[in-house]
């Protein structure tokens, strides 16, 4: 896979804020889809904790950032406003135009049959409000596409949780072509859901080969940097959004997989991407979902339906996505399969699975 620039800035700004103020943590992510602001968390129960939610620190504070009830509870429609600005209409015919794209790029996240995600574009605004949540252009320090702000409070139990999510766009994007833009939306929703990136994958550049590759591998997810070639929805990202938001019942359907990764004769391997691939009746690859390792090398993959599933353990392969993970992650470790299937049933945890890696001859 293409090497990257490893950049990566990361800090949090707080102002002596009483307890039930906001707290915003800013994280920048050049070349990609510029600043992404992303809020506090707090303690959780489970010792490991995948890529896909939103975390202050993934390794001591595994439990990721949701929605608050009173803003958007179950069964509930989150709506959004458009800011009005002139520029729009350098690349629209008119607002109404842009409307239209937005709800476009939310039908993705709401069409996920496992999620209750429901969400609007409820009009137009002239002035910004920080208690809305908008879609606005950003004529100031906007590099790359865009990004997403959202703001916390503490709830009644102490827990931070989303009250408000922005999402901005660069000025000079509304020139480019609606499906850009669309996909852009559709991975900013993502972290207005509660999303992080995913772990990258590297189709994007097998396809330059024209591989013919089998229907798990066809698309990265739009959390990782599938949005750059097109707007799809993977198992991966259904995964994430269902966990952070399920519908009824949907949890008591699927299982998990519980393991860990080692480094032949060292000890656990952090930050390592592990992705469960799940088999159909003839054994081929359909769908995948990954997680990364903590600390200590061990992971937890939810969110899966019952069936068959192989293993494959990946470095971290963008470490500008995940500044977090990127000074610990075993970045020159080689791909490692675990041939055996785990069979995954509804309701239970499959595993511990243990897989040995070695050292490789990967880089950043």
């Amino acid at each position: 896979m293409g090497l990257v620039h490893p950049v990566n800035i990361f800090r949090i700004r707080a102002q002596d804020l009483e307890a039930d103020e906001r707290v915003t943590i800013r994280t920048r992510f050049p070349q990609v889809l510029g600043v992404v602001a992303f809020l506090g968390i707090v303690l959780g129960p489970f010792p490991v904790s995948g890529y896909r939610f939103l975390y202050h620190d993934v390794w001591s504070e595994p439990t990721p950032v949701q929605w608050s009830d009173e803003v958007w509870g179950p069964g509930e429609t989150l709506s959004f406003r458009l800011v009005e600005d002139s520029t729009w209409l350098d690349g629209f015919s008119s607002l109404g135009a842009v409307e239209e794209l937005i709800e476009e790029a939310m039908s993705g996240w709401s069409g996920i049959s496992t999620a209750d995600i429901r969400w609007n574009v409820s009009g137009t605004a002239t002035e910004r409000d920080s208690d809305i949540s908008e879609v606005y252009l950003e004529h100031g320090y906007a590099p790359g596409a865009g990004g997403a702000l959202i703001g916390t409070r503490n709830g009644p139990d102490g827990r931070v949780r989303i009250d408000v999510c922005d999402i901005y766009i660069a000025p000079g994007q509304v020139t480019r072509s609606k499906d850009d833009i669309r996909n852009a939306l559709i991975h900013e929703l993502g972290h207005c859901l509660g999303l992080h990136h995913a772990g990258a994958l590297w189709t994007r550049d097998v396809l330059r080969y024209r591989v013919a590759l089998p229907t798990a591998w066809g698309a990265d997810p739009a959390m990782s940097y599938g949005h750059l070639r097109g707007g799809t929805i993977t198992a991966d990202d259904r995964a994430g959004a269902s966990l952070l938001r399920p519908a009824a019942g949907w949890e008591a359907t699927t299982g998990s997989i519980r393991g860990s990764v080692l480094v032949k004769d060292e000890g656990g391997a952090a930050a390592v991407h592990v992705v469960a691939t799940r088999l159909d009746g003839q054994g081929d690859m359909v769908e995948s979902v990954g997680v990364f390792t903590n600390v200590h090398g061990e992971f937890l993959i939810r969110g899966l339906a019952p069936g068959a599933y192989s293993l494959l353990v990946r470095p971290l392969t963008i470490p500008r996505a995940h500044g977090a993970l990127r000074y610990r992650a075993e970045a020159d470790i080689r791909d490692t399969l675990q041939t055996a299937p785990v069979a995954v049933r509804a309701g239970t945890i499959a595993g511990p699975v243990a897989i040995t890696v070695r050292r490789g001859d990967y880089r950043w």
